[in-house]
């Protein structure tokens, strides 16, 4: 489950206590994807805090998913 692994990954980085759900993370990292903007792309562009915050989860997202060779 995709809100699960986002989850996971917050906890992991020490990223919980940041304001955002993982829902609205998931949402987030869904528009950047839909607008074609890779990973580095969204880290150069971050602009606050929350863009970091999606920006820092998306890369670790997308790192997940290749190491399981799973898919959105």
């Amino acid at each position: 489950d995709q809100a699960s692994l986002v989850k996971q990954i917050l906890k992991q980085g020490h990223m919980e206590d940041q304001g955002m759900s993982p829902r609205a993370i998931l949402s987030a990292i869904s528009l950047l994807k839909n607008r074609g903007i890779p990973v580095e792309e969204a880290l150069d562009r971050a602009e606050n805090p929350v863009d970091l915050l999606v920006a820092r989860v998306y890369r670790a997202y997308e790192g997940a998913k290749r190491k399981n060779n799973a898919l959105d």
